[in-house]
């Protein structure tokens, strides 16, 4: 009797989660996909520009900064450019089922997470990147090589977590990972050297434009945001910085969960980064629980930023309650469709 309770009960969740979850993102859908379509001042609109208006003496003719990879543009936002403008409903979505295919009914809870819909409503790279991150984050033979080459399409996002990946793989000669690693990068680079040899230079260039962005000292979301601000923020800075370098330590040393400590360790020190780019901690979690907390847990970020007046730096509360979680569990990262715990 209790047992058949108990399962009532969790079918009454399921589809009370299935239910929210798929009225807030048909929500999300009408809100962005209107501004998508009408391409106005959203990422996914700057993807397309920078495709239609590429040009190979230039890195990229648009009138916007192209901030990326040569590589990003000639197999991203060139082939966007070309599609037909519908194709945002698909790029807009696929992220979302991506959740669905590592965690089950589960991934309905991260539909509801902040960074997750902010992130879905102007069609970031982001969420198409997190496949790449759950193959690196349990090195998936070939995989995980893959995924690092992959993950330079957007290198602020990983960039600490790939170098880490390639050293861990050369000490322990994972030629197959490492083989993998090598073998994509030079399809996806060594035609853009051909195109243009002096792209990292002009990328490079461009970078102190997109680092000098006014919008940083008030959305940023890593620990910069904290110096940036000033005041109280500044004298807090030592105790959270004390702190997320214990729980980098344990995590790194104790749980050994070695590449997600260098990942969240990156996500807290980039000084390019905004609340959005957290979806990247999400291919790490593991349990049902970790998913409902840190959902959760994005959004008291939120409710922490407007009390502080729009201050992104709200958002290092994130990443410091996934080390905390890695922290309290220990256990292998599972496979693909696995059945997650509470």
């Amino acid at each position: 009797m209790r047992l058949q309770i108990k399962s009532t009960w969790r079918s009454a969740i399921t589809f009370a989660l299935l239910a929210i979850g798929i009225a807030i993102l048909l929500y999300e859908l009408e809100q962005s996909v209107p501004v998508l379509l009408a391409r106005r001042g959203t990422d996914y609109t700057l993807y397309v520009q920078w495709g239609s208006e590429y040009s190979p003496l230039e890195h990229s003719g648009a009138s916007v900064p192209n901030y990326y990879p040569l590589p990003t543009t000639l197999w991203v936002f060139l082939p966007l450019s070309l599609l037909p403008n519908w194709f945002t409903l698909v790029w807009t979505f696929v992220p979302f089922l991506f959740l669905l295919w590592l965690f089950r009914k589960s991934g309905i809870i991260l539909w509801l997470s902040y960074p997750m819909l902010i992130q879905g409503s102007v069609g970031q790279m982001d969420g198409w990147l997190l496949l790449p991150l759950y193959w690196l984050f349990t090195n998936r033979p070939r995989l995980a090589g893959i995924g690092a080459a992959l993950l330079l399409f957007k290198p602020q996002l990983a960039f600490l977590t790939i170098l880490y990946a390639l050293l861990a793989w050369l000490i322990r000669r994972d030629w197959h990972n490492f083989g993998a690693f090598i073998i994509t990068l030079a399809i996806l680079y060594l035609p853009a050297f051909v195109v243009n040899p002096l792209w990292p230079l002009i990328m490079l260039e461009r970078m102190k434009i997109r680092a000098s962005e006014p919008l940083l000292e008030t959305r940023g979301a890593s620990l910069w945001a904290w110096i940036w601000h000033g005041g109280w923020t500044l004298w807090l800075l030592p105790i959270v910085a004390l702190i997320a370098a214990a729980l980098v330590i344990y995590v790194f040393m104790i749980r050994r969960r070695q590449i997600q400590a260098v990942h969240l360790l990156g996500l807290m020190v980039t000084p390019v980064l905004y609340s959005s780019n957290f979806v990247t901690i999400i291919p790490m979690l593991k349990t049902t629980r970790q998913i409902a907390t840190l959902t959760t847990i994005s959004w008291v970020g939120v409710v922490i930023d407007i009390l502080a007046g729009g201050w992104g730096g709200a958002y290092v509360v994130i990443p410091l309650t996934a080390l905390w979680l890695l922290a309290a569990n220990a256990s292998p990262h599972p496979s693909p469709h696995h059945k997650l715990r509470a």
